[in-house]
């Protein structure tokens, strides 16, 4: 007998993340930017479940667009790699990868 005693289990990590009610069904494994820090190129890894159009945004501290590097570019599913060349800047930025059903962000750090 559990009693009153709320337990947890049965908990599944997968692709699908949630905002709200907003499902985001883009991931099926990572979103990775990699190096960070970074002196010069980014490389922005993500992984699509389904094929899909897709925006990828730079953005800097204050929220303002620095780069747009896809722009509602029609992307297979699998994974794949864009570079970044970086800012002239140093400072931190937020990538920012978009498909027609959600969104997901990562920060990267230009020194």
């Amino acid at each position: 007998d559990r009693g009153n005693n709320n337990f947890l289990d049965n908990i599944m990590i997968g692709s699908k993340l949630s905002t709200g009610t907003q499902k985001i069904n883009l991931l099926t494994g990572k979103v990775d930017v990699f190096p960070n820090p970074t002196a010069d190129v980014a490389n922005i890894q993500f992984e699509l479940e389904s094929a899909t159009n897709v925006d990828v945004n730079i953005f800097d501290v204050s929220g303002k667009l620095v780069k747009t590097l896809a722009a509602k570019e029609a992307y297979p599913a699998g994974t794949h790699i864009i570079q970044w060349d970086g800012e002239k800047e140093r400072g931190i930025y937020t990538v920012k990868i978009r498909t027609e059903i959600g969104e997901i962000t990562k920060k990267v750090t230009v020194f």
